[in-house]
């Protein structure tokens, strides 16, 4: 259960509360470690991430104890070229799976790592109207642990090529506001 509301609050650092259908990209396998280019230590700011063949940790705050997670069952890596796509899956308050994605890659320019923040539900829905979508009823565990009413959660079901498309679309409104800065590596 710690490890549940580790990944939680991981997930939280990365992405919004968007869900998928399972781990993404869809089809590809599962990877048992992060690449050997990718491993090390970034700074942001107050915020760091450090990663090892098998783990990665995230400080939100330099000063306070880090969240992490292992390479497992609750936590994917797939490659999808030049991204590193993290699924984490959890559960709903309200019972079943979900599963949510981050993205990180390499700068093409230096070698500071660059995390994609993944476009949230509405931009999804409105620029890529054809992704396949269901319509749930869940209960949703806040970052502070408590559970809200249910309510209508959306979970993607994209194909591989529309979920590059996705994520790419996402990094690119990201990376376009003025204050968005990648980790430095040290």
């Amino acid at each position: 259960m710690k490890n549940l509301f580790i990944i939680a609050l991981l997930l939280a650092l990365f992405t919004s509360c968007t869900y998928y259908s399972g781990p993404q990209p869809m089809g590809s396998p599962d990877m048992d470690a992060f690449p050997r280019e990718m491993q090390g230590t970034y700074l942001a700011d107050q915020s760091k991430i450090v990663i090892t063949s098998n783990r990665i940790d995230y400080w939100a705050d330099k000063t306070k104890a880090s969240m992490y997670s292992y390479v497992s069952d609750s936590l994917h890596i797939r490659s999808m070229a030049p991204w590193i796509i993290g699924t984490t899956r959890g559960r709903f308050a309200s019972g079943g799976d979900n599963y949510s994605v981050f993205a990180l890659k390499l700068d093409e320019n230096n070698p500071n790592l660059l995390y994609g923040i993944q476009t949230d539900e509405d931009d999804i829905k409105k620029d890529f109207p054809n992704v396949r979508h269901s319509v749930e009823q869940h209960s949703v565990t806040t970052s502070n642990g408590v559970p809200e009413p249910p309510k209508d959660v959306t979970i993607f079901d994209p194909t591989p090529e529309e979920f590059r498309q996705i994520i790419e679309s996402a990094f690119a409104k990201k990376r376009a506001d003025a204050d968005y800065k990648g980790f430095e590596r040290q």
